[in-house]
């Protein structure tokens, strides 16, 4: 309870129904697949729409922190519709700007993805959700300044292993993004709770929990302004 920041993934919330925490604020959230059966409901002409509530993603600020924040709008969020990529099955991506007064620290974001979603899904979702960050932004917007210096931290439920696919590659050439190693996140063994960062400094700290089948992971960001 004394983190500044709570980064939560598969909260089953959307923003009609969020979940207060007791000296913390809900900064962002999102839950596509709650989205997606509110706003595209079925027809009779139709198969009913078979979304699990399963989902979500949210980040609190704590209300005693020397930072604040503000909630950065990902694109690949806004629709749900035709979309070629259906975001719905696939998870959901939340930031927020981390700041001291005017001064950014780093872009903090919340990620879960899907147990089921195919690895080409999930790296299309990455790259609309963190495309202003991207190395290669200039070669979709000619003449653009991608921003390759602001500090990230990315953490989350990613529902596999990274170093078991061809994750890590894909966030590093992309983002810059460097994956923190750590041991099983699971009661299970498995590993499938992951960080990455870029320019900043993230140690994951031992913590002991009872009551979830995943293990929380305690991120300590050392910044310096």
């Amino acid at each position: 309870m004394n983190s500044d920041y709570m980064v939560i993934s598969e909260t089953w919330m959307n923003c009609a129904n969020t979940v207060m925490i007791n000296g913390f604020e809900l900064r962002a959230s999102n839950n596509t697949a709650l989205e997606h059966r509110t706003h595209c409901p079925s027809t009779s002409s139709e198969l009913p729409v078979r979304v699990s509530a399963a989902g979500g993603s949210a980040i609190y600020r704590n209300l005693q922190s020397s930072t604040n924040c503000s909630e950065i709008i990902v694109n690949a969020n806004k629709s749900c519709g035709n979309s070629v990529l259906r975001k719905h099955n696939v998870g959901d991506i939340c930031l927020v700007d981390v700041k001291v007064e005017d001064l950014t620290l780093f872009i903090l974001g919340a990620v879960y993805i899907h147990p089921k979603a195919s690895t080409e899904a999930v790296k299309l979702y990455l790259y609309q959700s963190v495309l202003p960050y991207s190395a290669n932004l200039t070669k979709l917007i000619p003449n653009s300044q991608p921003d390759l210096e602001t500090p990230i931290v990315l953490c989350g439920d990613f529902n596999c292993d990274p170093q078991q696919n061809s994750y890590l590659e894909f966030m590093r050439n992309e983002f810059g993004l460097n994956y923190v190693q750590i041991s099983p996140t699971t009661l299970g063994n498995t590993t499938i709770d992951c960080t990455f960062t870029r320019n900043i400094n993230v140690d994951i700290m031992p913590y002991v929990s009872y009551f979830t089948y995943h293990r929380p992971m305690l991120n300590k960001i050392v910044v310096e302004y």
